[in-house]
Order: C-alpha cells, then sequence, then structure tokens
C-alpha cells in the first residue's frame, strides 16, 4: 500500500483517486494498517461483500484502474508503482487527447 500513497501524492486528487478494498482482515486491522502505513487515501473494508463478489477479486493485491466515465481500463494483479503510473499516464494523456479534439471540433 505505500507506493499507492506515493502515487496518490504525484497525481492531483482532481485526475486520480485512489481507494483501497481491504478484502481479508478485520475493521481494526485494516485501519491499523492504514495508519501504520501512513496511507491517506480511504480504505474500505469490505470482507465477503457483493462489491469483492461484483469485481470479482479472487486474489490480492487487486488493481482496479476505472475512468471518469466508470469504465475498468485495467485490472491487474501484483501491479509495481511503474506500471501503474504508466497506465495512468497513458490514459490520463488519452483522455486529455480526447478532450482537446473535442474543443476544436466544436464538441
Amino acid at each position: 500500500m505505500p507506493h499507492l500513497q506515493k502515487i496518490a501524492e504525484k497525481y492531483p486528487e482532481d485526475q486520480v483517486k485512489i481507494l483501497s478494498m481491504n478484502a481479508i482482515n478485520p475493521a481494526g486491522q485494516a485501519k491499523a494498517e492504514a495508519k501504520r502505513y501512513k496511507i491517506e487515501f480511504p480504505v474500505l473494508v469490505c470482507r465477503r461483500t457483493k462489491l469483492v463478489r461484483d469485481y470479482e477479486v479472487t486474489k490480492l493485491p487487486h488493481l482496479f484502474i476505472i475512468d471518469s466515465e466508470g469504465v475498468i481500463q485495467s485490472s491487474e494483479l501484483f501491479l509495481k508503482e511503474k506500471d501503474i503510473e504508466k497506465v495512468l499516464d497513458d490514459l490520463l494523456a488519452r483522455q486529455a487527447k480526447e478532450c482537446a479534439e473535442g474543443v476544436e471540433s466544436g464538441e
């Protein structure tokens, strides 16, 4: 989780929001871990919930990158910090390009 905190600090909050789902530990333990690692983004405790089933989380850590439209752009296990940053940078660049093209075409 510390690498996710670094990513949360690197990107503006209006472009990237980090949420963590703890699907293993009880709430108290999840809170203690977040404090120990100085995690400032929300940590949701969702053991055996509909959310875990809906997203088909079967192994951990599982990372989802969801765009501003709510579409899953990446669903990966065990991504390293540099790999997460690459996916985010590519997604943000694509969104900026689409936005610029929309402005140019008058949309």
